[in-house]
């Protein structure tokens, strides 16, 4: 079982990537929900055996991150924790996709271009996910979507449940420390109290959910869930925007890959 301690840093350390300032997290939220949203929908777009010409969409988390100046560490860190559940994914499709299929020179299972395609697209939507809230953070993300026209009781319940993962995890870290410093430091759980462990953890969460709704009612909420100052959608966020929306459109349009491909071997060929 893995320590929540380090789980709540990991989460609250999206939360200050977030707090920077840059080129990407000086964007409208809006700007940067519209060109992730945009970038998902591209990569779902692309058949089930395309590989090669997805690779170019690499270049937008890659410029994102130098501009946001995110460590790349950040990012492989989130990404090997759901790497076994991307490679479970993506495992099924050789064993049910055994037709042969000609690559190059080489022939091989189709269900393994289907691999290759799988283990591409989620490892690039779940790198866009995280850059869009380690720049925009869940605020400004909710920001976004009400400025897209998203409905304030989803935009509130999104939020909220972000929010709540948190709280969860802290009582979660304190009640496994706690049993911890009254098992003689040994680690881990043992099943025979995991049951009213888990029962203690729902009564506290429900208490403190209890308290969490009077603090915000006492603060007037009403039912809008602000954060951070409203800003305009400015002509950088338009470039922005257009910029990107224009370079996923030339890689869904063009095989760039097997364009560059070809100027290089005429290049090598001039060469010689």
């Amino acid at each position: 079982m893995r320590d929540p301690s380090r789980t709540l840093a990991a989460f609250y350390t999206v939360d200050e990537l977030s707090r920077r300032h840059s080129p990407v997290h000086d964007r409208h939220p809006l700007a940067l929900s519209a060109t992730t949203a945009a970038f998902m929908v591209v990569i779902a777009s692309f058949g089930r055996r395309e590989v090669s010409t997805i690779l170019p969409l690499f270049l937008y988390p890659c410029l994102t991150l130098a501009l946001a100046d995110v460590r790349p560490a950040e990012l492989f860190r989130r990404l090997a924790s759901v790497a076994p559940l991307i490679l479970a994914i993506a495992a099924l499709s050789p064993v049910f996709e055994t037709a042969p299929v000609r690559v190059g020179p080489w022939t091989i299972a189709g269900g393994w271009l289907s691999f290759g395609s799988l283990v591409v697209k989620l490892t690039l939507t779940v790198t866009a996910a995280f850059l869009l809230v380690a720049t925009a953070g869940m605020g400004g993300v909710a920001r976004g979507l009400r400025a897209a026209g998203v409905p304030r009781l989803a935009v509130v319940v999104l939020q909220m449940t972000y929010r709540y993962v948190a709280l969860l995890l802290a009582e979660v870290t304190t009640m496994t420390r706690a049993h911890e410093l009254r098992s003689g430091g040994r680690r881990g759980v043992d099943r025979s109290v995991l049951g009213p462990m888990i029962g203690g953890l729902l009564l506290r969460s429900y208490d403190r959910a209890g308290r969490v709704y009077d603090a915000m009612s006492l603060r007037g909420f009403d039912g809008e869930y602000r954060v951070g100052q409203a800003s305009r959608f400015g002509v950088p966020d338009t470039l922005y925007c257009l910029a990107w929306l224009g370079y996923f459109a030339i890689v869904r349009l063009v095989d760039l890959a097997e364009a560059l491909g070809r100027i290089a071997n005429r290049l090598a060929g001039g060469m010689l």
